[in-house]
């Protein structure tokens, strides 16, 4: 029997599934699903998880502060309760990634294709897994990234094909 699948998720294709306001939402909701019913490992860089943290709880602030005018305590720990459940969520479906100084050394070498600091720890943290493929929907990362990569529909397309 082979080995399953295994995909590393931006932190960009975690939030866009979270969030419901996103371009891309529908796409990475759908990945995440056709994935979990095909038996596809996801995997997310450790590092992504305060970001998703930080930019989903962020959003929801914003969000009541637009319609409210002002953030309520009662808002602010909604948007805190939410942001915390989305990371547990991730933990529970995919599989962690740990970055450690060997993945900053590779994200050094990563740096004059990459040029982010942070999107070359996730190529690294794809390159540690042996993830057949980095998702992302970040298109300057999608051209440049060190290792195979596609964005989330590409993803979805690839994840049918294989688990026929």
């Amino acid at each position: 029997m082979k080995n399953p699948l295994t995909l590393l998720l931006d932190t960009n294709v975690w939030i866009d599934a979270f969030d419901g306001g996103r371009e891309q939402h529908m796409r990475a909701h759908a990945l995440l699903d056709t994935a979990f019913e095909h038996g596809v490992s996801l995997a997310f860089a450790v590092s992504s998880l305060k970001d998703v943290y930080y930019a989903l709880s962020s959003a929801l602030k914003r969000q009541s502060r637009a319609v409210h005018g002002v953030l309520s305590e009662e808002d602010a720990r909604s948007a805190e309760v939410y942001a915390w459940a989305c990371v547990q969520n991730m933990q529970e479906i995919a599989t962690p990634v740990a970055v450690d100084v060997s993945d900053v050394w590779l994200a050094g070498k990563f740096r004059n294709q990459v040029h982010d600091f942070e999107d070359a720890l996730i190529a690294a943290a794809a390159s540690r897994c042996h993830a057949e493929a980095l998702v992302t929907n970040d298109e300057r990362f999608l051209r440049h990234s060190p290792v195979n990569a596609m964005d989330a529909a590409d993803a979805l397309k690839y994840v049918m094909l294989s688990t026929l």
